[in-house]
């Protein structure tokens, strides 16, 4: 599949995406617009291994929570923008504020907890 999607897939891709913008696009909406086709839905690995992948990106930061569910076209949870680290999974921006194993959540001052 990624030797039909390299030589065969992507570059009929390519062409449309530059004959779009040349043949369709007036020059301003060039400038303001692309043409751009998403074609990651063909290069999904199982489902097991895209939700190993999300887990390590939302464990250490690199992704939110929503942002892997918009992968997988799935609906927005509330809180689900913030950045993420291992550390028991708090924000990134109280890094060295909490320390998990001396607290709960309700001992967690409302102002931190968001």
């Amino acid at each position: 599949m990624d030797l039909f999607y390299k030589t065969t897939i992507r570059p009929l891709a390519i062409n449309i995406e530059q004959a779009v913008r040349k043949s369709i696009f007036t020059s301003a909406q060039r400038e303001k617009y692309t043409c751009e086709f998403n074609l990651d839905a063909m290069l999904r690995a199982s489902l097991s291994n895209r939700a190993e992948v999300y887990a390590k990106m939302v464990q250490n930061g690199l992704k939110t929570r929503n942002e892997c569910r918009e992968l997988e076209n799935d609906a927005p949870l509330d809180g689900g923008d913030g950045l993420t680290v291992q550390n028991n999974l708090v924000p990134i921006n109280q890094l060295g504020k909490i320390d998990p194993s001396q607290t709960s959540q309700k001992e967690i001052p409302e102002e931190i907890r968001q």
